[in-house]
């Protein structure tokens, strides 16, 4: 077995521990045969893909794209202490592998590909715990990220005010509530580059490639990014379906407000647009 990896403020996962306190009392020979079962069912896979995610990168957008011709099942944020926790207490779950085992075998798609959402404090919680390792070449990494940080730290920063994450949520405060705050800006940008550089941290140290989706590529070349990742996946019939995505860009003259006035403060006269970005 692989040595555990232990980055300072990463792990333990604030969500991995939560659910380890969860399932703190299972016993050693139930964890063995919980992790035989789970090893069973990764092995009926053709492919596990992880998309690799910061906050308001468009991951969610990225994971309805790859769903939306109903050969694949959306990937979501299951690794949420609320998901696993929740669903451990309604179907009796006493590990964690029993409900990683249930979750797979319930939403893995006609071609046996299964995927998930990982912040890097799961995704190395998925190493930590022997599970990436029981994949071997079944395991495929997205990386879901924008070039555009600034404008990603507005993103979030509005979302975080409002409480409206996603474009089919109704915000919980109007845009009275978002006051222009650089300090509270630059800090959300400067956790969003922390959280991506530790994923590519991780994806070398662990020695996996992951596959890099920027946000604007994926917005100007959906079909394309779509048949790119489905050829990876093992499907490469995959196709966009735009008509099946719930999901709308939200940026807005509020967005635009917020990044102007965060130029004004602080632009020394050039456009802060990100390099072009290599063709895969």
């Amino acid at each position: 077995m692989t040595a555990p990896i232990f980055i300072k403020d990463v792990w333990p996962d604030p969500h991995f521990k939560k659910i380890g306190e969860h399932f703190d009392l299972c016993s050693r020979a139930q964890l063995a045969e919980d992790r035989k079962a789970l090893a069973a069912e990764l092995s009926s896979l053709t492919s596990f893909y992880v998309i690799c995610f910061t906050n308001r990168c468009g991951s969610n957008h990225l994971a309805q794209c790859l769903a939306s011709d109903g050969r694949l099942l959306q990937a979501g944020e299951v690794l949420n202490e609320e998901a696993v926790i929740n669903n451990a207490l309604k179907h009796g779950f006493t590990s964690f592998d029993q409900y990683l085992t249930w979750l797979i075998r319930t939403q893995k798609g006609a071609h046996g590909v299964f995927g998930l959402k990982a912040s890097a404090g799961q995704l190395l919680g998925l190493y930590n715990q022997g599970i990436l390792e029981l994949l071997g070449p079944r395991l495929k990494l997205i990386h879901s990220f924008r070039r555009e940080v600034m404008a990603q730290a507005v993103s979030l920063f509005i979302a975080s005010k409002t409480k409206r994450w996603t474009s089919t949520q109704t915000a919980q405060a109007g845009e009275d509530a978002v006051k222009y705050n650089s300090i509270e800006l630059m800090a959300i940008a400067n956790s969003i580059c922390h959280q991506n550089a530790l994923l590519t941290l991780l994806f070398n140290v662990m020695q996996l490639d992951a596959v890099k989706v920027p946000y604007d590529k994926l917005v100007e070349e959906p079909e394309k990014v779509v048949r790119r990742l489905g050829r990876q996946l093992g499907v490469p019939q995959l196709r966009l379906v735009s008509t099946n995505l719930a999901y709308q860009k939200q940026a807005d003259a509020l967005n635009d407000r917020l990044l102007m006035q965060l130029a004004a403060d602080h632009s020394l006269g050039g456009t802060g647009a990100p390099p072009p970005m290599p063709e895969p």
